[in-house]
């Protein structure tokens, strides 16, 4: 069975190319042709150099079949050279998911579940805001990395309407993965002036995963304790790469 890979992953690891406002400059090119595409990456890639860390609180919201309504939950991401955690917790403010990445090694921890899935990345294999190749495409330091796995459209539509009734307009990037059997069917990524504010994932399987942006903050000071921490006691550890489980 191939696995569907997390929504808070993808959206977590494109956030980490997300770059900082350019709302004096205006918006970005928009329409489906590559060269819109390309300039759009190009743009999007060069604003990432010099970010040292970043911090984001979103709102998300999970349509699954076996559920008959929507799960909704807030996350808090925060980044630091080259450090990664994601903190997902639901109504109750219990945490339901919690993704650390450091020193090359990915863990993601289910705390209901007892249960935490590891993948050993290694320093060099494209850690997150790094260059060279990536496990993730879209963990890839360059935005461009993410064409060779997706298809990329860029289109244009109507976002909601500003507090003070204000029309906005949102460039969304749709990517397709070229591979005809991956789990994940669309991704769209939606911006407002190179903002991204909204994250969608839908599912060959027909899961749909929706994540709207409610804060962001860059280059801010975030506490190392932040990026670190053990497993509790009698956590399943499972990893990925075919290894058996083990008890923490």
């Amino acid at each position: 069975m191939r696995r569907v890979l997390s929504p808070t992953l993808l959206l977590a690891s494109s956030l980490l190319l997300w770059p900082p406002s350019l709302a004096e400059e205006g918006p970005p090119p928009a329409g489906g042709d590559g060269a819109a595409v390309d300039a759009f990456l190009a743009e999007w890639g060069k604003r990432i150099e010099g970010m040292k860390s970043l911090r984001i609180r979103f709102r998300q919201e999970k349509k699954l079949r076996i559920l008959r309504k929507p799960r909704v939950s807030e996350g808090d991401l925060a980044y630091a050279g080259g450090k990664l955690s994601v903190i997902i917790r639901g109504r109750d403010g219990e945490i339901e998911s919690e993704v650390r990445y450091r020193d090359g090694r990915l863990t993601i921890h289910y705390p209901r579940l007892q249960r935490a899935e590891v993948v050993e990345v290694g320093a060099g294999a494209g850690a997150p805001g790094g260059g060279g190749g990536s496990f993730l495409p879209i963990f890839a330091g360059d935005p461009k990395e993410m064409k060779k796995d997706h298809e990329i459209r860029l289109v244009r539509r109507a976002g909601e309407p500003r507090a003070d009734g204000a029309a906005r307009m949102l460039d969304v990037l749709v990517l397709t993965p070229r591979d005809p059997k991956s789990p994940v069917k669309r991704i769209e990524m939606a911006f407002e002036n190179f903002e991204m504010k909204e994250y969608v994932q839908v599912d060959s399987s027909g899961d749909e995963t929706r994540m709207a942006i409610t804060s962001a903050e860059q280059n801010v000071a975030l506490p190392d304790e932040r990026f670190t921490g053990e497993l509790p006691e009698g956590t399943v550890v499972v990893p990925l790469d075919g290894s058996p489980r083990r008890k923490q």
